[in-house]
């Protein structure tokens, strides 16, 4: 500290004691001091709460329409321009892409009459996406209890996968050996995920 602040400092503190000293027959000083810090207080505590409301709300589940900047109202033309050519596709109607050569994991965007039906990521959870309430390490029970029973269960024909439809939030999730393996969005518009073989007996019962 330098020497002029230190005695700019001192004048103030001296100056707060002599102005104490001769008006604390006069005024109540307990009253002036507990004035100013009961509204830093209030406003502190109003504060607090305020930020903690939010939190909530943006933990609360939500209906989500797109995933990794694709959206559920997309064209295969919106996709390409936002994502580029993907790493793979089949028949038009599925396109993988894998973001990263360093890192595993790969998006996956389904078409359905040339509009995005679902956005779902495969591969290890550390690299899966963020989507509020939902844990990339949660059981089926525990998504449960976040998002409601499922509206959908769609079972592999191994039965080794299963599949989480939550129309509510058009949340989809994936689970093998009891660990998430896949999550992302569907759109309900084009009814509930189904894996392949489920989907194709569908399609010929119809």
């Amino acid at each position: 500290m330098e020497l002029g602040t230190g005695i700019f400092l001192s004048a103030i503190f001296l100056g707060a004691v002599a102005l104490f000293i001769a008006t604390k027959d006069r005024w109540n000083w307990k009253r002036i001091l507990l004035w100013p810090l009961g509204i830093i207080a209030s406003l502190a505590v109003i504060g607090g709460a305020i930020s903690y409301l939010y939190q909530r709300h943006e933990d609360q589940p939500k209906k989500l329409t797109e995933l990794w900047g694709v959206s559920l109202k997309d064209g295969m033309n919106d996709v390409k321009f936002k994502k580029g050519e993907p790493t793979s596709r089949t028949d038009n109607d599925l396109w993988v892409y894998h973001p990263s050569q360093t890192m595993d994991g790969d998006y996956v965007v389904y078409f359905k009459d040339n509009r995005v039906r679902a956005i779902i990521y495969f591969g290890p959870m550390y690299n899966g996406p963020s989507i509020p309430s939902v844990g990339n390490y949660d059981s089926p029970q525990e998504l449960d209890k976040k998002l409601g029973l499922p509206s959908f269960v769609s079972r592999s024909k191994d039965e080794l996968r299963r599949s989480f439809s939550y129309e509510k939030f058009n949340v989809v999730a994936q689970f093998e050996s009891g660990k998430m393996s896949a999550l992302g969005v569907y759109d309900p518009d084009f009814g509930p995920f189904r894996f392949k073989e489920e989907a194709e007996g569908v399609q010929k019962s119809q």
